[in-house]
């Protein structure tokens, strides 16, 4: 085998792996960016494996996200309820007013169903500062 001063003197420059030392020629060099064919192999193959690895947690991550974007279910459920029950008991002490020829009675239907709307909407957002606590 020619000498590193030899190999020089006909133009041809010899290089080495960046990982695993090995001679390789100029142009395997600049192709594989400073490491033999092999390590490069190997090299690629191990970045892939980060890349997906790092790509299926990221992927996790925002699942996690989308499952939990901040908003309890039964929170939601118990607001909603509240707002119907209001809706709704306002416009049961409307229709009675004529119903019952009596509108104290219907002013006291409305009042109570806001009143125990209002409660039904607090527990609700109750348990929502309390999953909120939780999930810090």
């Amino acid at each position: 085998m020619a000498s590193k001063e030899e190999l020089e003197a006909m133009g041809i420059k010899k290089f080495q792996c960046k990982e695993c030392c090995r001679d390789i020629t100029e142009s395997e060099y600049k192709t594989y960016k400073g490491y033999c064919k092999n390590c490069y192999g190997k090299r690629k193959n191990i970045e892939r494996r980060k890349e997906i690895y790092n790509n299926e947690n990221n992927e996790s991550e925002n699942i996690e996200e989308f499952e939990d974007n901040g908003k309890n279910t039964v929170a939601s459920i118990i607001k909603g309820i509240a707002v119907i029950s209001a809706i709704a008991g306002v416009i049961v002490g409307l229709v009675s007013i004529d119903a019952l020829n009596s509108g104290v009675m219907a002013v006291v239907i409305i009042i109570a169903s806001i009143i125990s709307a209002v409660f039904s909407y607090a527990l609700g957002e109750i348990i929502q500062l309390l999953e909120d606590i939780k999930n810090k």
